[in-house]
C-alpha cells in the first residue's frame, strides 16, 4: 500500500509540472501511528532523481526496524 501511494503521489508532482529531488520516511509517525513520507521537490529541469530507485530505497528502509525488531527477542 505503501508503495502505490508514493508512487501516485511522485506521479502526480510530474503531472503538475514539478519533479522529486529526494525521498525518506519521516522519524514522526502520523497521528495514528501511520509511517509518513516527506518528498523534496524541485523543477524537472534541476532533478535527476529515479523515481524506482528512490521509493525502493525508502521502502527497504521503512521495512528494516521491524525486521531488526524481530531478530532482537
Amino acid at each position: 500500500v505503501h508503495r502505490q501511494v508514493v508512487t501516485g503521489i511522485l506521479e502526480w508532482v510530474g503531472e503538475v509540472g514539478m519533479a522529486p529531488a529526494g525521498l525518506v520516511t519521516s522519524s514522526i509517525t502520523g497521528s495514528d501511528g501511520n509511517v509518513e513520507f516527506l518528498v523534496w521537490l524541485t523543477s524537472p529541469e534541476r532533478s535527476d532523481f529515479d523515481m524506482v530507485a528512490g521509493i525502493d530505497q525508502v521502502m527497504a528502509a521503512q521495512a528494516m526496524p521491524a525486521a531488526e525488531s524481530e531478530t532482537a527477542d
